[in-house]
């Protein structure tokens, strides 16, 4: 059997071609085209999701082109981690510098005792709203402007069960950027979402809802 269905996956659309049944079992070719999922129009993105329940081995085998397909990334700076004593439910978390370490809590809505410590959703929180306000910085400094020393990011980040299994975030930010332009201030937070690590490493997988406030 042959068929070719343009299919939706993640914030890429895929052309699948060649579907083929061998030893039972469908052999799925996908190339990756140049439009963006938010781009596609909603019928090619509900037909994709149906295509999806019934081909299980196309969501895999997208998984795996969108996985290979990320570009390469030259670190010039690296830091490490440790934790033990159970991780998240009760342990510790240290920098190999030494320069900080925290005790860990479940909180009460996962089922945890809650109180004082940390938690991996909060230490996200906080590298990610303090990277995007840094990363807003270089975006106005390459249009040859400045955002407001006022400027501030909150980062609200969460965490539960996937529809399709497992525990996924979810992921919100509030852009305030006082005095700034409407106008101005959306083109900065869009132009930054494409330039902060954070936004960049989570992009194909949550959907971060952003609030730009001036």
């Amino acid at each position: 059997m042959s068929r070719l269905l343009d299919a939706c996956h993640h914030r890429r659309v895929f052309s699948i071609h060649n579907l083929e049944s061998k030893s039972g079992r469908a052999i799925i070719k996908l190339t990756q085209a140049n439009s963006d999922y938010r781009e596609a129009p909603e019928w090619l993105r509900e037909q994709q999701e149906e295509f999806m329940k019934v081909h299980p081995a196309a969501k895999d085998a997208a998984d795996r082109l969108e996985r290979s397909s990320a570009m390469s990334v030259d670190a010039k700076y690296k830091t490490t981690a440790t934790a033990s004593r159970g991780g998240r439910d009760g342990g510790r978390t240290e920098l190999a510098d030494g320069t900080l370490a925290l005790n860990l809590v479940v909180p009460k809505e996962l089922g945890g005792p809650g109180g004082d410590g940390a938690n991996p959703e909060k230490l996200f929180a906080l590298g990610y709203s303090a990277c995007f306000l840094g990363a807003l910085r270089v975006a106005a400094a390459q249009s040859k402007s400045k955002i407001p020393a006022e400027s501030t990011v909150t980062a609200t980040i969460g965490i539960g069960p996937r529809s399709e299994g497992g525990f996924g975030i979810t992921a919100e930010l509030d852009v305030n950027l006082p005095g700034l332009a409407a106008d101005e201030a959306a083109r900065l937070v869009s132009t930054t979402h494409g330039i902060c690590p954070y936004s960049n490493a989570i992009k194909a997988s949550v959907d971060v809802k952003t609030t730009t406030r001036v």
